[in-house]
């Protein structure tokens, strides 16, 4: 998955309301969100090739979600993105411990941004990012391929669209809007886009909330709420 945009509002009726989009290779094998047969309380996608998720929620009132980190040539790891959404959907320690304990092995994963919902508290957690890890306070926040809220014109975009949605919706959300945020194919101009080590035109292929390629591009958008209750 490589965007997604979050309310993160503890006090509120709807503690979280999030957008997201996953970007990948048309070839990988994945599934559609639904109970996984051999790990019923777990709700989410799959990917088929490392049997892991990019995002999930399970029935002990958990979520997670991961976007990649983008590199010029990123190397093969031992490790899958997806593990990490898995293994805090199974895990019963708290955010914060589980975001440390991850911390230790990081090294094992590609590039990750994880959010990581315990119930209670929203962690951030990266292993390119020089803090690893953060309790992230009420608020706004969305992360594409790089660090949280780096502002990159689609991120910049999307949160821009997500917020004035809220502002419309604070009792009910009208879903279709909600979707219609993630499908804008809308490029950055050209002074606009990041340098993250790809080719110009790949980076402007790159640029638009939801991408289309042949090859690669945004294969699932997912809107999740959650309830106080």
């Amino acid at each position: 998955m490589c965007l997604i945009i979050f309310d993160w509002a503890p006090q509120t009726d709807k503690p979280l309301r999030l957008l997201s989009n996953r970007d990948e290779f048309h070839a990988r094998p994945s599934q559609s969100a639904h109970n996984w047969q051999d790990e019923p309380h777990i709700y989410g996608g799959r990917d088929l090739d490392k049997q892991g998720t990019w995002l999930g929620i399970s029935s002990k009132g958990r979520m997670a979600c991961v976007t990649n980190y983008r590199e010029k040539n990123p190397r093969e790891m031992p490790h899958s993105r997806g593990e990490i959404v898995r293994n805090f959907l199974n895990s019963s320690h708290t955010g914060l411990v589980f975001a440390n304990n991850l911390n230790s092995v990081q090294a094992k994963f590609p590039g990750f941004n994880a959010l990581l919902f315990d119930g209670e508290q929203m962690i951030y957690s990266s292993n390119r990012s020089p803090d690893n890890f953060i309790t992230l306070p009420p608020g706004i926040y969305g992360v594409s391929n790089h660090l949280l809220d780096t502002p990159w014109p689609k991120l910049v975009r999307a949160k821009r669209a997500f917020k004035a949605e809220l502002s419309k919706s604070q009792t009910s959300s009208n879903y279709d809007d909600m979707f219609r945020i993630m499908l804008d194919q809308n490029k950055a101009k050209r002074e606009e886009l990041p340098q993250t080590g790809v080719p110009e035109d790949v980076e402007l292929l790159l640029s638009s909330i939801f991408i289309r390629s042949p090859t690669h591009g945004t294969c699932t958008t997912t809107y999740l709420e959650l309830t106080k209750d």
